[in-house]
C-alpha cells in the first residue's frame, strides 16, 4: 500500500522530553491519512485506543521493530519507554489528496481522475487552469501538463508549487476566450471553466481545441447545466449549457462517456469525455 502512497508531512527527530502531548494522550489518525512511524533509537510502548480512549491492543517496540502504516480513523499513542527514544512521525495520503494535504489545494476533479485511468501520460492542455489542481496531479503521473489561465496571481502559485515539487509544467498567462490555441495536443480539458465566459465564445472555444487535438486524442469538459426544466433553480452564471448541448458539439467524435447530472450540488453539470478518430 505504501507504494502508492505520497508523503506530505514529517515531523522533525522527535525525543521521550520533545514528544508532543497530543501523541502521548491519543491522536486521532483523519480519514485518507495513513500513518508512519520511524524509531530511530529506543524504546516505547504503542497502543491502539479506542473513542473512549482506552486500550485496545498495545505493543513494546524498539529501532528494530518493523512498524506497519498506521490506517487511517485509527486511535493510538506513544508512551516513551526509554530516556534515549529518538523518533520519526510520516503522513501519507493518495496521489488524489496529495495536493490538498500538503497545500491546502482543492483535490484534482473526479473526472480528470477517472480519465487517467485509461488514457496514458501524453501531451496535454489544461484549459483554464486555475491554481493548478488537475495541471499539478497529471503532472505528477507524467503527463506533459501545459496551463493556461489569465489570472496572474493563480498562475503565480502554480508555478511556485510545480517548481517546489519539481515538476515540469509549462505555464502560459493566456485568454482562452479569444480560441486560438495554437499548439496541438493529446488531451485536452477544461473542468468547472465554460461556465464562467461570455456565451458568444463558447462556440468558437470548443472548435478551436477539437481542431487542435491529434487524431484518436481526447477532449473533457464539464461544466454547469441549465437543469430548471428539472425544478432547479437558475445559477446566476454567465453561461450554463442547455440539456443534449454539449453532446451535439461531438456529434462527429467518438463519445467515451457523456452524462447530464441533474441532482448534483452546488449545481447540475454536463461532463463529456469524446475521443477524436477522424480528420
Amino acid at each position: 500500500m505504501e507504494n502508492n502512497l505520497l508523503c506530505f508531512k514529517s515531523t522533525s527527530k522527535l525525543t521521550a522530553l520533545s514528544l508532543p502531548k497530543i501523541y502521548k494522550e491519543g491522536f486521532f489518525a483523519d480519514d485518507g491519512i495513513w500513518t508512519k512511524l520511524t524509531i530511530i533509537k529506543g524504546k516505547m510502548k504503542f497502543a491502539f485506543l479506542n473513542l473512549e480512549n482506552e486500550i485496545i491492543r498495545q505493543y513494546s517496540l524498539n529501532s528494530k521493530s518493523e512498524v506497519e502504516l498506521i490506517k487511517p480513523l485509527s486511535v493510538f499513542k506513544i508512551t516513551p519507554n526509554s530516556t534515549d527514544l529518538q523518533l520519526k512521525i510520516d503522513f501519507y495520503c493518495s496521489r488524489e489528496d496529495y495536493f490538498y494535504n500538503k497545500y491546502n489545494f482543492n483535490s484534482p476533479h473526479l473526472e480528470v481522475v477517472k480519465a487517467t485511468k485509461f488514457i496514458d501520460p501524453c501531451k496535454t492542455l489544461d484549459l483554464g487552469a486555475g491554481k493548478g489542481r488537475n495541471s499539478l496531479y497529471l503532472s505528477s503521473l507524467n503527463f506533459n501538463v501545459t496551463a493556461i489561465d489569465y489570472n496572474a496571481e493563480f498562475l503565480y502559485e502554480l508555478t511556485d508549487i510545480s517548481i517546489r515539487e519539481q515538476l515540469d509544467i509549462n505555464v502560459i498567462d493566456h485568454d482562452i476566450a479569444k480560441a486560438n490555441i495554437k499548439g496541438s495536443y493529446d488531451f485536452i480539458f477544461s473542468t468547472d471553466v465554460f461556465m464562467y465566459l461570455n456565451p458568444t465564445r463558447i462556440q468558437s472555444i470548443i472548435t478551436n481545441i477539437k481542431q487542435q487535438t491529434h487524431l484518436n486524442g481526447y477532449n473533457l469538459i464539464v461544466s454547469a447545466l441549465n437543469a430548471t426544466n428539472h425544478g432547479r433553480p437558475l445559477m446566476p452564471l454567465p453561461f450554463t449549457f442547455i440539456e443534449g448541448e454539449l453532446k451535439e458539439y461531438y456529434e462527429d467524435w467518438k463519445i467515451i462517456s457523456y452524462c447530464e447530472n441533474i441532482t448534483a450540488s452546488p449545481y447540475p453539470y454536463a461532463m463529456i469525455l469524446a475521443q477524436k478518430v477522424s480528420e
